[in-house]
C-alpha cells in the first residue's frame, strides 16, 4: 500500500512540474499565485508538492484543473 501511495504522490508531482514548466516565463507567478490562493494553501505546501515531498489531496487535483483549464492528474476511475 505505502509503494502505491508514493507512485501516486511522484506521478502528481511530475504531472504539476511538467504543467509548471509548460507556463510562459511572465506568467509563471500568476499561475502559481492562482493556484495557491484557489486552493487556501500556504506557499510551503506548494513548494512541498512539486519537489514530491507532500501528496497532492484530490480535491485539491480538482481545484488545479479548475484554476488552469486543462487536465493533467490521472484520477482514479470513480464508481458511479
Amino acid at each position: 500500500m505505502r509503494k502505491n501511495m508514493d507512485e501516486v504522490r511522484i506521478s502528481d508531482k511530475e504531472a504539476l512540474n511538467k504543467y509548471m514548466k509548460s507556463v510562459p516565463y511572465g506568467e509563471y507567478s500568476d499561475v502559481r499565485r492562482k493556484i495557491i490562493e484557489g486552493c487556501k494553501i500556504p506557499t510551503y505546501t506548494f513548494s512541498n508538492w512539486m519537489s514530491g515531498i507532500a501528496r497532492i489531496p484530490e480535491l485539491h487535483k480538482d481545484k488545479i484543473e479548475e484554476i488552469i483549464g486543462i487536465s493533467i492528474f490521472n484520477h482514479p476511475s470513480k464508481a458511479v
